[in-house]
């Protein structure tokens, strides 16, 4: 499954410089936009055409210059390490070109880099300027990642096939228990993770205690996490209520952690700990365990 990151730029030279001449790509495309002269791309001379395209937005000193988006693709979908890095860096790039002109305007203006993550697998970067060819200013709400991401995985999951030859498997998120990419990345170095430490805390007293009653008092006592309660919607239904915790404790490394159990942000993406971790749950896991 690739993973797409949205990052809003406001200087968009410094952005150029890193990706261009700091480092190496291995592909190009873009839309409206030039090379140089000689055909290659050129940090300052990209710099000045999307700084002549905010000239003619109404506000041309938008603090928002650009958006840089990140196509990251799992090893599994391009797998540089077997070889074909060129036509692998190809497909990658025509899978987010191809996309990118069905999802954006076509007056938009943006450049498209591939890169390649500790020489395994491949990602796009992609800047795009906040004001479009014709003096519009491009609709936020298409960086809304949860849309976004729904979007690419949609596409790839038609058009992944027709392009690699590869089969595409979409992953389901686990909602019961969220993980996020940088808790994988620092377990497989070996490291501290204080969502993992925590979620550990609340499930060993789940196994201890011989009434639910005493969950709080014995997740304080011997674990060091509080709880507060409150009500929340049930996945942003707002004719919905649940009760709800929210956990604050001291990690291992003396950083104090507030988090929530589980919560769907405004643009659908499930945040906290996990369904598994709010109140109903965790009593249906201790309910269960005492009745085996």
């Amino acid at each position: 499954m690739s993973i797409v990151k949205v990052t809003p730029i406001s200087n968009v030279d410094r952005l150029f410089n890193r990706l261009i001449n700091s480092t190496c790509f291995l592909k190009f495309n873009g839309s409206n936009i030039e090379t140089n002269y000689i055909g290659e791309l050129d940090a300052k001379y990209l710099t000045f055409q999307y700084q002549i395209m905010r000239e003619y937005a109404k506000n041309s000193k938008k603090k928002v210059q650009a958006h840089h988006l990140i196509f990251s693709f799992s090893q599994g979908e391009f797998d540089i390490k077997q070889g074909n890095q060129d036509k692998q860096a190809m497909q990658a790039l025509n899978l987010v070109d191809t996309f990118l002109k069905s999802y954006l305007p076509n007056k938009a203006q943006y450049l498209e880099l591939v890169r390649e993550e500790a020489r395994t697998r491949l990602y796009v970067s992609v800047i795009i300027n906040s004001v479009q060819i014709n003096g519009k200013v491009i609709d936020t709400n298409l960086y809304k990642v949860y849309d976004l991401r729904k979007s690419f995985d949609n596409y790839m999951t038609e058009n992944f096939e027709k392009i690699t030859g590869k089969k595409f498997v979409p992953v389901v998120p686990n909602k019961d228990n969220l993980v996020n990419s940088k808790t994988v990345q620092i377990d497989k170095r070996g490291g501290y993770a204080w969502k993992e430490d925590l979620k550990s805390r609340i499930l060993k007293t789940v196994n201890l205690i011989d009434n639910f009653a005493d969950f709080e008092k014995i997740l304080s006592k011997d674990f060091g996490v509080e709880i507060k309660r409150r009500l929340t919607t049930v996945d942003g239904n707002i004719d919905s209520l649940r009760c709800a915790f929210t956990y604050t404790f001291v990690d291992k490394q003396g950083n104090k952690h507030t988090v929530r159990d589980y919560i769907v942000s405004k643009n659908g993406t499930p945040r906290g700990l996990g369904r598994k971790f709010t109140p109903i749950e965790l009593e249906r896991i201790y309910s269960e365990g005492k009745r085996n």
